[in-house]
C-alpha cells in the first residue's frame, strides 16, 4: 500500500514541477511571469472517511498558506455526492515557481504523504487566456 501513495505523491510533485517548466521554457509572453491558478481535483480513497481526508487537506492548506508567492485559496466541496470529483481545491500564486517550491519543502511532503493515504488529487495549472 505504501508504493502506490508514493507513486501518486510524485506523481503530482512531477506535474506540478512539469507545469512550472513549461511555463517558464514554453512561454515568453508576459502571461508566464503572473499569476498561476491550481486546480486540483480530490477524491476519498476508497476507506477514507470525509471528516479524515478533510484534516489531511486541511494540513496541506495550512502550510501553502505561510509560502512565499501564496496568494488565495478555495477548497470547494461538490453538493452532487454521486459526481466525482468530491472536492476541488483552487489556489492562486504569484508565480508557477512560487507553487513548485511548496512540493520541494521537506514539510509539504510529510503532510502530502499522510492526504494521499485519505484522498487521491489531479492537478492542473492555468493563467489567464489572452
Amino acid at each position: 500500500m505504501f508504493k502506490p501513495l508514493i507513486r501518486i505523491r510524485v506523481a503530482v510533485a512531477m506535474s506540478v514541477l512539469a507545469l512550472a517548466s513549461a511555463a517558464s521554457s514554453a512561454q515568453t509572453g508576459p502571461a508566464s511571469a503572473g499569476p498561476v491558478t491550481v486546480v486540483v481535483e480530490v477524491a476519498l480513497t476508497a476507506n477514507a472517511t470525509p471528516s479524515e481526508a478533510l484534516a489531511a487537506m486541511n494540513d496541506m492548506r495550512a502550510m501553502m498558506k505561510r509560502q512565499p508567492g501564496y496568494l488565495s485559496e478555495e477548497f470547494l466541496h461538490n453538493l452532487n455526492a454521486s459526481n466525482a470529483p468530491r472536492y476541488t481545491h483552487v489556489s492562486r500564486w504569484a508565480s508557477m515557481t512560487d507553487c513548485a517550491a511548496l512540493f520541494r519543502a521537506p514539510e509539504f511532503s510529510k503532510l502530502s504523504a499522510h492526504g494521499h493515504e485519505h484522498c487521491t488529487i489531479s492537478a492542473s495549472a492555468f493563467q489567464p487566456a489572452e
